[in-house]
């Protein structure tokens, strides 16, 4: 190594230092990585010189350049395209020289709040020149169809495109040109433009950028504020007239802003009008189904997205806009390790089979379902045996346990993978033991995971983060539920906290049968594969299959049983319990509060808001504020005379229940 001293640029150095093994394999990939800390250790790197512009290095026989903007910028004049084995080297070398001082002379990192204020700074013209017109436009009404989520951290922000599973990262730096792009299939700019628009709209600024495409039609900014202010004067009619007799028009003029919300491209809040005027419809016919309190919440729940979208129009989150119908986005090629198939059916009579799938570069489940008409009596043993996704050449069946390539493959916002022709499958391998998702083990982990699916807000829990691979320690016995005729087993981990797995009867599936035959003999080494589910606050695991790790010669072998579908031997059902009913988990006094103040708003709802003083309303709220719900104690006091505090408060009422909900559930005290 060299033994003179050089002195980066502090932008350059505050970017290297920031750099950690995730942004590396986002520059390119984890095995290029892999490959350049190994070639750090046997090729001669030495730093040439370094300028205000940038820093040269040699690395073996190759020149490498790394301006300030940082390695996603710099070049080689080796043959390879893009970011080379040798750029990586280059900044892995200078990285490790700031952090001990030997070759170039340490400095100061930057901060994540840093880098937003850079992000922040970055005006509209700045970055239209930047990227460009049509890759403005596109990132535009990409900020408005793509569910976006942006992370700070320590040196970094990371925003991430969970549709398209691409992610932009500005690591030490707030820089355009220095920004990091993962699994870009179309314009980098694109997705850069995106970010920072992503950034700045979740800070709280407001763009003057032109909205275009689908997703805004033209006029739609007017158009939507005008339906959004109907809706909002509408709920406050139904709320003040009192929800036990409403009037007969409100119907009409509900069913009239559905369509209209869907003529300015606002599909969330068209579903959420139709869900309304249903409720409101079997209330008009006197059904015995009709609840107000149901109605009532719904009518919260709409008036809370239409403030949210109010507030952030022209440029709403994805969340907030909705989508009129299920969007595959191309995501380039998956490595996937297929782990269970299970059989389905639906109440709009569907059947079908859905094959899981673990991702192991994005760490994410994936699923690919074949769905029929009952009609079509095509039984689920049947498509596991024959249906060949992508033309693969196997069916589930013989993908069970294989690791295969994906390319062009094409998902869906809940994770689902298209059946295009333009997709292409190849099978690489059996799995191995390195190859499945970090496993749960223990009930705590468990609990936590399932604390996140509870719906909190106007925001949804990721797409399939229900599914969990769970390794217990050990299996209890069997039991049967002969009312709900289901079968529950029990399965304990290091701390002896159990888990129940659940699993329904159904005609023609194996599940039963082959689970009572793994419970009688279980193997330390299970991992079990399923769905968590969750019932008030009683959790359970539905599992799909049960996988052994083998070792063997040549290492550790999988052996998964499709609990489905599996012809394990015969088992008896004679030493099968009968399963009690427990008792229901107790009420904590906050769910108490809650739930009278939920009582409460409903009384007042149903006969219609008025001037007058409600007295039992005024010490429900004295003891809220006592408990530190100041804004839920605020809406609910002026609830019994103003029908828009009365909608936000059931709103807010609902949230605090969800959020006391989900913290039973993670076995923690609610957090106010």
């Amino acid at each position: 190594m060299a033994s003179a001293r050089y002195s980066l640029t502090d932008r350059l150095a505050a970017q290297l230092s920031a750099l950690d093994d995730a942004a590396f394999e986002a520059l390119s990939s984890p095995g290029l990585l892999g490959r350049a800390k190994r070639d750090l250790q046997r090729l001669a790197v030495s730093v040439v010189d370094a300028d205000d512009d940038r820093a040269r290095l040699n690395v073996g026989d190759a020149r490498v350049s790394i301006p300030n903007d940082g390695p996603a910028r710099g070049s080689c004049d080796c043959l390879a395209l893009g970011i080379c084995r040798h750029i990586l080297v280059a900044a892995l070398f200078l990285r490790e020289s700031l952090a001990d001082g030997s070759s170039v002379e340490p400095t100061g990192r930057v901060g994540g709040e840093q880098i937003i204020e850079e992000l922040l700074s970055i005006e509209d013209q700045a970055l239209l020149a930047w990227a460009g017109k049509q890759a403005t436009t596109a990132a535009v009404a990409l900020l408005l169809e793509e569910i976006i989520e942006v992370d700070q951290r320590e040196h970094q922000v990371i925003v991430r495109f969970i549709g398209l599973l691409a992610e932009v990262r500005f690591v030490g730096s707030g820089s355009l040109e220095a920004a990091i792009v993962q699994n870009a299939q179309a314009s980098a700019e694109r997705l850069v433009a995106a970010a920072v628009l992503a950034v700045q709209r979740h800070h709280g600024r407001r763009h003057a950028l032109k909205v275009s495409g689908r997703a805004a039609p033209s006029g739609a900014p007017r158009g939507r504020r005008a339906v959004l202010e109907q809706c909002s004067a509408l709920f406050e009619q139904l709320v003040r007239v009192g929800l036990s007799a409403p009037p007969k028009p409100a119907l009409e003029q509900l069913r009239t802003l559905t369509l209209s919300a869907r003529g300015v491209h606002l599909p969330r809040l068209s579903r959420a009008l139709s869900a309304v005027a249903a409720e409101l419809s079997l209330l008009l016919r006197r059904q015995l189904r009709a609840d107000e309190s149901r109605l009532l919440q719904r009518l919260a729940t709409a008036q809370a997205l239409v403030d949210a979208l109010a507030a952030a129009l022209p440029l709403a989150p994805a969340e907030l806009i909705g989508a009129h119908r299920s969007r595959y986005d191309d995501v380039g090629a998956l490595s996937l390790v297929c782990l269970a198939s299970y059989p389905w059916s639906s109440s709009g009579g569907l059947r079908g089979l859905s094959t899981m799938f673990w991702e192991t570069s994005h760490k994410l489940w994936f699923s690919y379902t074949h769905a029929r008409p009952h009609a079509l009596d095509e039984p689920a043993q049947a498509s596991y045996q024959a249906t060949q996704p992508w033309d693969a050449g196997y069916a589930p069946a013989g993908l069970l346990g294989r690791r295969l390539k994906l390319y062009g493959a094409k998902r869906n916002a809940e994770g689902r993978l298209s059946s295009s022709t333009e997709s292409r499958a190849e099978i690489i391998g059996h799995a191995q033991l390195g190859d499945l998702p970090a496993m749960l083990e223990t009930v705590d982990e468990l609990r936590r995971k399932a604390s996140e699916l509870v719906e909190v807000g106007l925001f949804f829990p990721r797409p399939l983060s229900d599914v969990v691979a769970f390794r217990p320690t050990r299996w209890g016995r069997c039991r049967f539920d002969e009312i709900d005729q289901r079968l529950i087993v029990p399965v304990f981990d290091a701390a002896e906290a159990s888990v129940d797995l659940q699993v329904a009867h159904v005609e023609d599936d194996k599940t039963i049968d082959n689970l009572i035959a793994i419970a009688g003999a279980p193997k330390a080494s299970s991992i079990i594969v399923g769905r968590l589910e969750l019932q008030g606050v009683t959790l359970s695991l539905r599992p799909w299959s049960v996988i052994d790790a083998q070792s063997g010669e040549g290492g550790a072998t999988l052996s998964i049983v499709d609990l489905a579908f599996a012809s394990q031997a015969k088992a008896a059902r004679s030493g099968v319990e009968r399963a009690q009913l427990g008792a229901p988990a107790a009420l904590s006094p906050s769910a108490q509060a809650f739930i009278a103040l939920t009582g409460l708003l409903n009384e007042i709802a149903q006969g219609g808001t008025s001037a007058v003083e409600h007295e039992e309303l005024a010490r429900c709220c004295a003891s809220l504020e006592v408990a530190g719900c100041t804004l839920l104690s605020q809406n609910a006091r002026v609830a019994a005379g103003d029908p828009k505090a009365l909608l936000r408060a059931s709103y807010l009422c609902e949230l605090h229940q969800r959020l006391a909900h989900r913290a039973q559930i993670a076995g923690g005290a609610l957090a106010r």
